[in-house]
């Protein structure tokens, strides 16, 4: 027996302990490296016309031995070969084969199309068998050569390359006689951590052929030996003339069935070979599409959009991505969901769940990256975090965007379910890093309106508003009833204006972070500037504040740490009192801010600054300038009151026991 080198035998002793996480991954490797070898073949074979053979892998199991076998009729190696990729650890046949071709290639002026499809790089997936193999046994033949060589290994021990005669029963099992390779796994004994029988188990090969390996090019079959009981139906003539043996002759004619068992072979097709998304677009109907996403990703129902594309750059990928129809479960329950489109590489699965090549506020897109340049690491489970996955990130974000903003423009009613679903997202990518894609995303944003019962866009708002309106109104709230109802957006729909709706709580935010669209300001309906007084009404509120100074102050002094300020106002319309606030912390901010945990219990919510505005034409401001002369403590619960009925107003929290006594204090 031969010894790995030392290195080899470290690094040997690492990759089953440590480099590969998950065991199953072996099937992917030995697969991959099949079809390398198949692809090898196909390549010669296009100039050697002997070459050319059934291109197929053939899987199969024998559960009393414990084998699963792994056979193609690909380019095969031969002595040599085996001591230099299968007894060197990480030297990659495939990586040289690819080199070489590349070189030759240039030499030729030709371009490396043709073996774009090599999927092995580093000469380390094959050592991943050893993860659930306790024995190693190779068997192959390199095209062109005569020699049949079996590799044994038991791992870490080392390995022995031995001859095999053309006759024996090892040499059979090749596919086809003019080379090939043909792997037999015998697997450890079940133990308490794993149990190893699971990959003798037909279902198991194909649900991990199907995730990992179903876009592999070339035919990956299941083989299984059947018994099968035949009827033979013998007949004996006989010799005797005599009437009897006449008799006997013509009843045996009609024939004496015998049962007998025989054996026979049945190969079942467990891939695909053909990506969905490698097919040409205009042969790919809507139904397979839906059909493809509903089976991939578990969705019982079809997709809201579809997005199917190959961009070549920098980064050349294929992509296929879907807009479900809904939130998942998971994000509806408020969990926190892991998000990611599957990664390929060439149709083989690297990744479940690759999050790097989509930005967080897009989790709720479905699909896949299929890409020959990801920069896979040596175990090809994870990537290296490199320039390329920022560019498909990027690349891909723009191309949704660009997709989302054709629809709104040639699909509006399909748009509006996909924003009435995930707009909420929209937002948040609008929102999250101090607004640095709010360029991008602004014109997707819709809301609701005072003008219509349809969502209008930022751009619609615009061009019904005319040159003279100097703001965007919004408005916060519930719902878009009790927005209207509120006594600021009252004050601004009375002057004619539009107003916006907003009711999620992200909204306002949003609305901080663009500050403008169209060279117009975004201001709530609570601001201060929200209606502009004629020159008589600012005049009139002058008077009635200096009259007022002493009553304001006395109040103020009251509710100090309560509210910031203390306002005359004519603008609430009948309203006796209201609320607003003023700076970048408004009383609707400081309502979401304060429903978000602390990460730290010491630290207390942003608090906005509350100004309490009462109306000078309302009969109990009357009151309170009487209170001020006769009873300061009538006063005191007139402002406690009116604070109160306030707050109700805003939607801010009221102890309903004070209240109540207050009122009876006051009527």
């Amino acid at each position: 027996m031969k010894e790995f080198k030392a290195e080899s035998k470290r690094l040997l002793e690492l990759m089953i302990n440590s480099i590969y996480t998950n065991k199953e991954i072996f099937l992917r490797e030995l697969i991959s490296n099949a079809s390398d070898s198949l692809d090898k073949r196909k390549f010669l074979s296009l100039t050697n016309d002997k070459a050319t053979t059934d291109f197929e892998i053939i899987i199969s199991l024998d559960k009393t031995a414990r084998t699963l076998t792994i056979r193609d009729s690909g380019i095969g190696m031969d002595e040599k070969d085996l001591e230099e990729n299968l007894s060197t650890i990480a030297k990659s046949g495939t990586l040289a084969f690819k080199k070489k071709l590349q070189e030759d290639n240039k030499k030729d002026g030709k371009s490396d199309e043709n073996n774009s499809g090599l999927i092995g790089q580093f000469g380390v997936g094959f050592y991943s068998a050893f993860m659930v193999a306790k024995k190693i046994e190779v068997i192959s033949k390199k095209f062109g050569t005569k020699e049949t060589f079996l590799w044994t290994s038991h791992g870490v021990d080392g390995y022995e390359i031995a001859p095999v005669a053309t006759s024996s029963k090892i040499n059979s099992m090749l596919l086809d006689k003019s080379g090939g390779i043909a792997i037999v796994l015998t697997l450890h004994e079940d133990d308490d951590d794993f149990r190893y029988s699971q990959f003798l188990n037909e279902d198991t090969i194909e649900e991990l052929i199907k995730k990992y390996s179903d876009y592999i090019r070339y035919p990956i079959r299941f083989e299984q030996e059947l018994a099968v009981e035949v009827e033979i139906i013998k007949e004996d003539i006989g010799t005797d003339d005599s009437a009897d043996t006449k008799s006997k002759t013509s009843a045996s004619k009609k024939g004496a069935k015998t049962p007998k068992t025989s054996k026979t072979r049945e190969l079942k097709t467990l891939n695909s070979m053909i990506p969905i998304w490698k097919k040409p677009k205009s042969k790919v109907k809507d139904e397979e599409l839906n059909s493809f996403y509903m089976s991939e990703f578990g969705d019982l129902n079809p997709p809201l959009k579809h997005i199917f594309a190959s961009l070549e750059g920098t980064v050349s990928y294929s992509t296929l991505l879907f807009i479900p129809s809904r939130f998942s479960d998971e994000f509806m329950r408020g969990e926190k969901i892991s998000y990611g489109l599957k990664l390929y590489s060439e149709g083989v699965l690297v990744m479940e769940k690759c999050s790097d090549v989509l930005p967080e506020y897009l989790s709720f897109v479905k699909g896949l990256v299929d890409s020959s340049d990801l920069p896979l690491n040596i175990s090809r489970e994870i990537l290296q975090h490199t320039k390329h996955l920022k560019l498909i990130s990027r690349s891909l974000e723009k191309k949704i965007l660009d997709e989302f903003k054709k629809t709104l423009e040639n699909n509006r009613e399909q748009y509006e379910k996909i924003f009435n679903e995930f707009g909420t997202a929209l937002k948040f990518g609008t929102y999250e890093h101090f607004g640095i894609r709010k360029d991008n995303l602004k014109d997707l944003l819709l809301f609701n309106s005072s003008n219509s019962d349809n969502l209008t866009s930022l751009k619609e708002y615009i061009e019904r508003a005319g040159v003279s309106q100097e703001y965007i109104y919004y408005a916060v709230g519930e719902n878009a009833e009790k927005i209207k109802k509120s006594v600021h957006c009252a004050a601004v729909l009375e002057r004619g204006y539009e107003v916006l709706f907003l009711h999620d709580k992200i909204d306002e935010f949003v609305m901080k972070v663009l500050m403008e669209y169209g060279e117009k300001k975004f201001l709530p309906v609570t601001s201060p500037d929200a209606v502009e007084l004629s020159n008589d009404e600012k005049d009139e509120l002058m008077k009635e504040e200096d009259t007022a100074k002493e009553l304001l102050t006395f109040v103020k002094t009251h509710l100090k740490g309560k509210v910031f300020d203390v306002r005359l106002s004519t603008k609430i319309l009948d309203h006796a009192t209201s609320l607003t606030s003023e700076g970048e912390i408004t009383i609707e901010m400081e309502k979401v801010l304060g429903a978000v945990p602390a990460p730290n219990p010491m630290m207390k919510a942003p608090k906005a600054k509350k100004i309490l505005l009462i109306n000078p034409n309302h009969s109990v401001f009357s009151k309170m300038q009487q209170a001020l002369k006769d009873d300061h403590s009538t006063l005191k619960n007139y402002a406690d009151l009116l604070l109160s009925l306030a707050m109700l107003g805003v939607g801010l929290p009221v102890d309903g026991t004070e209240l109540s006594e207050l009122v009876q204090k006051t009527i």
